[in-house]
């Protein structure tokens, strides 16, 4: 009798040692594949980084004409030339800082890594560099000048950092127009990006696109992490942050 109550006090007391140790041992729980996909997809191309200024509507929407480009080619306006078009219409409020009213313009890509913008008054000034005119054209405020030559690139970081003097627009090589897929969203970068410690007095100039990335998709469907840089930067033209 004493070896049988001796044997249920063991037992009990093997039993409770089982319970908490099962107790403090997580349960695996099964992620499916495509989930898995789908949180590093977001981790990698999130667009909502912690910095202190704010992309533009104005430079959202130059973006966007150029993401048109590449959404549905035979949507696209042909020019005179061939040359395929977007338009956009911007607030001019951020567009040589005329305060009221909005612009149109319109959007093309040439050369290798070049995108080109036109904002303009009459069809002929678009019919002189081949593209189509914006249906209506759209300038509500006269103040503000025309600008017919306005340039972007799209530069890997690693691109971005070989150049010697990152002033110098002409020395930045951008992604080949013929590789991109799409162009995906734009961030502002964290302040501890390679521009924001480099040159941190354009990376707070609003006027300036320095600081801005953008995520591109390749042909092969890799993304690459670009910024953007353009011929007028800090000119004010543009307003590109606030």
């Amino acid at each position: 009798m004493k070896t049988l109550k001796k044997s249920l006090i063991i037992l009990s007391l093997f039993m409770l040692i089982s319970l908490k140790v099962m107790a403090q041992t997580p349960i695996p729980v099964k992620i499916k594949t495509y989930e898995i996909r789908e949180q590093l997809y977001e981790r990698r191309n999130t667009c909502q980084p912690i910095v202190a200024l704010k992309i533009t509507s104005a430079a959202n929407q130059l973006i966007e004409s150029y993401r048109k480009l590449f959404k549905d080619k035979n949507k696209l306006c042909k020019g005179p030339n061939g040359i395929l078009t977007s338009f956009g219409l911007m607030s001019q409020k951020y567009y040589c800082d005329s305060q009221t009213g909005e612009v149109s313009f319109a959007s093309y890509y040439e050369r290798e890594d070049i995108f080109r913008t036109i904002w303009g008054q009459s069809k002929a000034q678009f019919d002189y560099y081949g593209v189509c005119a914006p249906n209506p054209i759209v300038w509500t405020n006269p103040v503000g000048s025309q600008n017919h030559i306005w340039e972007l690139k799209f530069v890997t970081i690693s691109n971005y950092s070989k150049n010697p003097d990152p002033k110098n627009y002409s020395g930045f090589l951008g992604v080949p127009i013929s590789d991109i897929r799409s162009i995906n969203c734009i961030k502002i970068e964290e302040t501890n990006g390679f521009v924001a410690k480099t040159e941190p007095e354009l990376y707070a100039n609003t006027y300036s696109s320095k600081g801005i990335l953008a995520y591109i998709t390749l042909l092969n469907n890799t993304v690459e992490l670009c910024y953007i840089v353009n011929n007028y930067d800090s000119s004010k033209n543009l307003t590109w942050k606030e």
